[in-house]
This record gives structure tokens, C-alpha cells and sequence, in this order.
């Protein structure tokens, strides 16, 4: 997959082209969705260095339902991304900005949101 060797401008640019594809409108397909979290993963396990990490751009991320438990992405922009049901429990998402993100059904249960941007809830929702 990655070789442990490749440097850390090697790591930012794989990580800034999973970015890219994670922004694009899903494609038809059979295994879109299987593609996307594979995607994910990559960004949000140990394969990458986190300092590419830091700060990464996932505005209006197509991730509806993606599976990101012990996610590391502190700092991440996820502004206006679409994380309806998404699984992220226990994620490292402090500093993140998720204002205007879609949580509807997410969990988040144990995730580390410190210094987080969080959209304010829903309308009729408890808070």
C-alpha cells in the first residue's frame, strides 16, 4: 500500500488526492461506497503520518455512513461534509471544524472533540 519510507511530502500528497476523491460526488457504482471507505481509512488509521493530517480539507466530504472508529484526524476541516450515521467512536477529531456538517444519526460516542467546531443541534433534537 504505502511504503513506511516515502516522505512526509510523499504522505501529504496522498493524503490531499483521498481528500479530493472523498469531496467529489459518489460515482454509480456497485462498490462506491466500498471505495470511499477504503479511502477513508487510509486517511484516518496509522498509514499516513499524522501531521499531513493536521488540517486537512474534507469540506463538503461525501461520508455518509463510512466506519472510522479510533480515527486520527485532529484538526480536520469537515465543514458541510455529509456524515450522516457515520461510525467515529473514540476518533481523535480535536480542533476539527465541523460547522455546517450533516451529524444526523453519527456516532460519536467517545470520540475526543476538544477545541472542536461543532454544528449547533438540530432543530427539535435534545441538546
Amino acid at each position: 500500500m504505502i511504503n513506511a519510507r516515502r516522505g512526509r511530502a510523499e504522505h501529504g500528497r496522498i493524503a490531499q488526492d483521498l481528500a479530493a476523491y472523498l469531496r467529489r460526488p459518489p460515482l454509480d457504482g456497485a462498490d462506491e461506497a466500498g471505495r470511499r471507505q477504503i479511502a477513508f481509512t487510509m486517511l484516518a488509521d496509522q498509514t499516513l503520518i499524522v501531521a499531513v493530517k493536521q488540517r486537512l480539507d474534507l469540506s463538503g466530504a461525501m461520508l455518509a455512513g463510512i466506519r472510522g472508529v479510533d480515527a486520527e484526524l485532529p484538526g480536520v476541516r469537515l465543514h458541510g461534509a455529509d456524515l450522516t450515521g457515520a461510525r467515529l467512536r473514540r476518533a481523535n477529531l480535536e480542533g476539527a471544524d465541523l460547522t455546517g456538517a450533516r451529524l444526523e444519526g453519527a456516532d460519536l460516542t467517545g470520540a475526543r472533540l476538544g477545541g472542536a467546531i461543532l454544528p449547533p443541534p438540530a432543530e427539535g433534537s435534545k441538546a
